[in-house]
């Protein structure tokens, strides 16, 4: 696959990721409206940057790691 493909499908994961996270989450925007919605889109944002520019990482291992993060936000909720 493309590098670039790679990086854009990477991505485009990473913000379905994010929009499921504000709506079941009932947010309605990413604004932090406490201290753990600032550190939760802040691991959010860790994994988005290091992950689409990591080739050694695969599209299988990504959605894992999202599905984890959306599981524990989730929880806290």
């Amino acid at each position: 696959m493309n590098e670039f493909i790679l990086v854009a499908v990477k991505l485009l994961i990473g913000f379905f990721a994010l929009t499921i996270i504000i709506n079941v989450s009932g947010k309605g925007n990413l604004s932090p409206s406490s201290a753990s919605d600032q550190v939760q889109s802040y691991v959010l944002g860790g994994i988005i940057g290091g992950v689409i520019y990591n080739n050694s990482i695969q599209i299988l291992e990504y959605v894992g790691i999202l599905c984890i993060w959306c599981a524990l936000v989730l929880t806290l909720k």
